[in-house]
């Protein structure tokens, strides 16, 4: 026994060390010999007690060799019995038991699998049965290039495009409680790290058995599949990029653009312009647009914090005409006689492909690329692969993220990302999703995509990046759908301005002009609401980057559907629909986001929401407090985006700068934090954990005890017979310069140093001390459920007021000797005197406007209807109207 975990421990290196993966130390093709039962020409592999792989070969071994979708195998062994009797084999795991025929043919007669577990929705599986349709979960598809609104069922996706397969994976679950991945047909790794071939058993298929803990059954595949990578924390930030021939100037004027409006920037991509071209494909800088190297794109870097990436087509080969012609020639042995271009051939020859790389590729980033956007123009069968799951998509993915780790040297370490297409499952190592040229920006494929990135979780591919750009319709709506898209973009999983060449053209000098890519293309009102969004998704760094890294630790993915966390609510299941009749899906573990996917009301401008509101309580972005499940249906103005945080939950920020500051915002060390919290009574408790690293190299894996930082905040009121004591701590002190708290609803605490109130949301913010502790103390009399609705009145009411003012139609407005009640005024103005009864400490004031909010709201909307009446018939009929839809809103449930 001895010698014979002597063998495989010495496969296990061989293999570990060539295949470069983040995790390949501890990846082992082979599995443990006690996890593994063979029995005369099959053989079964009980990975977890949910997952069992089970194989049929008519060659003279099975297959042993790491796959594209599968590179580990030798998981723990989980406790189970094996027996054979009458020729009948029987596994039974603590979940399932299964039974096979030995020495026939995998058939519905001779292998069958019943649960062990009454409670889980899988009951039984019998070979090559088929999931019911109404019980399948779709997962992705390569690209949306060229689609519009397409299925992601396998049977009913249309043909890719570009003669590439769009790699259909359906989920690794299902609502019938299993689902079954066939590996038989997916290449395979050999002991160089490169492709070896097609897997060579005849039935190789993994078996899930998780009824509905999809979370489980995305933890197992992470065992099996791999470890999802983080990427650099400036992946999380904002990516700007447009196809156009910039130069230095113009890349220098739009950093000062995104400078002078307050605007962040973490990633700068140069489109396909800035190399030579006789087509799509080049590799060296144009010289014209970047003299002497791409030199000043070096000078760039030094005074920024950005990253910077370029697109590449690889499809066409090296010309001659490259710098780097020749050093690849001679890397392979090529004749470059009579200037031949050299072929693209990354599939079949392991010496051009890694020639490709650190001959071509690798000078460019040593100073200037930190990662290659991948696009086009290769197809599923060029440089020699196979297509379909042997595909250059995967391939050149897999190469790019591992290149660091295969060279070696100063930059070993350094974390490896891509910004390309899906190439099938095993995809999840290699992120960033590109999600290709949408074929149209309308409402329909705008509303697709949140349900498009959500179910993409469903196969462990969880950060799609979508190009976020206005249409040219030159309709009244034009503008609202490109804030809406950039709304979107601002809780999807990579937030990405880009167009595929529609801001400029022949359509500059059209009636309708080009698409907008440029945020300040909106008008100035609506630009404000795109700032904000864009201003809040990096302020969201420290909750996103700690959300990625439960994605890393088990395929936990930041946005996913709401059935991976309600999967016994049928509601779940449709609560973000192809159509975005219904548009919502978690993000992270304390909020779901539910984006305005469709136009607003001609008038009013508020646009109409069905959302699912889960079990428990969740607090609204108006700071009400709802308790599902049930169905609201809500009204969004343009400067909304619905976002739901859990009831007594804590998020973490982080505070920006100005200016220049902005400029990689994303990669600043996590030393200025503020964790808000949404407690709903004085009997809430909370804490937030936050990850923190350098975000930039593979540490956070390899020494995780020495790279790494998980801070924890907690809090809780503490009840006391003077009162209520809010406490809270934090581990994380050593090293921040300030760490805030704001309490979302802030009921009229003593006063503390440092102690800021802010009337208008009812929320207050204080710091916390050197050893990272701070208090507040309450009387009791006032809680924060009499604040509920609090922040959405006030902002609702103060937006009437200034839709009303434009035309001087607000009521009371002229107050000299006027009998006008005023009540919108009144209501428009209770901030400042909350913010009085704070300041004289005067309790029963503060209590006194609480409790006559609703009253107030009522007469308010009262009101507002007499106005919007009496001007039915005038040019200021949807004014008014537009005013009254704004406090048709229900703040206190």
């Amino acid at each position: 026994m001895r010698f014979f975990f002597e063998v495989a421990l010495g496969f296990l290196a061989t293999t570990s060390a060539s295949l470069f993966e983040l995790d390949s130390s501890t990846n082992d093709p082979i599995a443990t010999p006690l996890s593994v039962i063979t029995v005369n020409g099959a053989r079964f592999t009980v990975l977890t007690p949910h997952l069992i792989r089970a194989e049929q070969t008519s060659a003279s071994s099975f297959e042993d060799r790491p796959t594209l979708s599968t590179l580990n195998r030798r998981t723990t062994v989980p406790e189970f019995k094996s027996s054979t009797k009458d020729s009948i084999l029987t596994i039974t795991t603590s979940a399932v038991e299964l039974t096979y025929s030995v020495g026939t043919p995998f058939s519905a007669d001779t292998f069958s699998v019943v649960s062990k577990d009454a409670s889980s929705a899988f009951s039984s599986y019998t070979f090559g049965q088929t999931i019911p349709k109404e019980q399948q979960l779709p997962g992705t598809i390569h690209n949306l290039d060229e689609q519009n609104v397409d299925s992601l069922f396998c049977d009913e996706t249309p043909p890719g495009p570009h003669d590439e397969s769009m790699h259909c994976t359906m989920a690794l679950f299902s609502r019938a409680g299993f689902a079954v991945y066939d590996d038989a047909t997916t290449p395979t790794f050999g002991s160089d790290g490169f492709w070896a071939g097609q897997n060579t058993n005849s039935i190789d298929v993994y078996l899930y058995f998780h009824g509905l803990d999809y979370k489980l059954a995305l933890s197992d595949y992470s065992m099996i599949g791999g470890k999802m990578p983080l990427v650099p924390r400036s992946a999380l930030g904002i990516w700007f990029t447009r196809w156009v021939p910039y130069n230095q100037q113009n890349v220098d004027a739009i950093l000062n653009e995104y400078m002078l409006r307050n605007l962040p920037m973490d990633i700068f991509v140069l489109d396909m312009n800035w190399h030579k071209k006789d087509g799509w494909t080049g590799y060296t800088f144009d010289p014209i647009l970047f003299p002497f190297g791409g030199e000043s794109l070096i000078e760039m870097k030094a005074r920024t914090n950005l990253k910077l990436a370029a697109n590449l087509h690889d499809a066409d080969g090296v010309a001659s005409f490259e710098d780097s012609y020749q050093s690849m020639a001679d890397a392979i042995g090529f004749d470059t006689s009579s200037g031949d271009t050299i072929p693209f051939m990354s599939c079949s020859n392991q010496s051009f492909a890694y020639a490709l790389e650190d001959q071509v590729l690798a000078p460019l980033e040593e100073e200037i690329f930190d990662f290659w956007w991948i696009d086009w123009q290769q197809g599923g069968t060029q440089g020699g692969c196979s297509g379909e799951r042997e595909n250059p998509t995967i391939l050149t993915n897999q190469l790019r993220v591992t290149d660091n780790k295969r060279r070696g040297g100063e930059k070993e370490n350094d974390r490896g990302m891509v910004l390309s297409r899906f190439g099938g499952l095993g995809n999840h190592r290699y992120n960033v999703g590109f999600s290709g040229d949408v074929d149209t920006v309308t409402w329909d494929t705008l509303a697709y995509q949140p349900y498009f990135s959500s179910t993409s979780a469903n196969v462990g591919f969880s950060l799609w990046s979508h190009d976020l750009v206005g249409p040219n319709s030159g309709d009244d709506d034009a503008d609202e759908l490109f804030l809406r898209w950039l709304q979107w973009g601002a809780f999807s999983g990579i937030f990405r301005s880009h167009e595929r060449g529609m801001s400029s053209g022949a359509c500059a000098d059209e009636a309708n002009g080009c698409h907008p890519v440029h945020l300040w293309d909106l008008p100035q009102y609506m630009f404000e609401s795109a700032r904000t969004a864009v201003r809040a998704r990096s302020q969201l760094i420290p909750y996103m980057y700690s959300a990625i890294k439960k994605s890393h630790d088990s395929l936990l993915a930041m946005l996913r559907p709401m059935y991976h966390d309600y999967p016994e609510y049928d509601e779940a299941y449709s609560a973000c629909t192809i159509d975005g009749e219904r548009s919502q899906y978690m993000f992270g573990n304390d909020m779901f986001i539910a984006p305005v996917v469709s136009k607003s009301d001609d008038v009013t401008k508020i646009a109409d929401k069905k959302i699912w509101i889960p079990p428990g309580q969740w607090v609204d972005h108006h700071g009400v407090v709802l308790t599902g499940p049930r169905e609201i249906k809500i009204g969004v103005t343009l400067d909304e985006i619905p976002a739901y945080k859990k009831a007594d939950s804590v998020v973490a920020t982080k505070i920006l700068g100005t200016g220049e500051d902005l400029l990689g915002s994303a990669l600043q060390e996590f030393i200025d934090l503020t964790f808000t919290i949404e407690a709903t009574s004085f009997m809430s408790e909370g804490e937030s954990n936050v990850f923190s690293d350098d975000g930039l190299t593979t540490d956070y894996y390899t020494d995780p005890e020495g790279s790494t930082k998980m801070m924890n905040f907690k809090y809780k009121f503490e009840q006391g017979a003077n009162g209520v004591d809010l406490k809270c701590t934090f581990d994380g002190m050593e090293g921040m310069k300030r760490v805030k708290v704001v309490l979302t609803k802030c009921p009229m605490p003593e006063q503390v140093e440092g102690f800021v109130f802010d009337s208008q949301s009812g929320s207050c913010e204080f710091e916390l001390d050197e050893s990272g502790e701070a208090s507040l103390h309450f009387t009791g009399n006032v809680t924060p459920q009499m604040m509920d609705g609090w922040k959405g009145t006030i902002a609702r009411s103060n937006h009437a007021k200034l839709v009303l003012d434009a035309a001087q139609l607000t009521p009371g407005a002229f107050t000299g000797g006027q009998v006008d009640e005023a009540y919108l005024l009144q209501l428009s103005s209770l901030g400042g005197q909350l913010s009085h009864a704070i300041k004289d400490g005067n309790e029963g004031y503060f209590v006194a406007i609480l409790g006559g909010l609703e009253e107030l709201l009522i007469n308010t909307r009262s009101e507002l209807g007499d106005v919007a009446a009496a001007n039915e018939n005038t040019e200021h009929s949807g004014r008014t109207r537009m005013a009254q839809a704004l406090l048709d809103v229900v703040f206190k449930i």
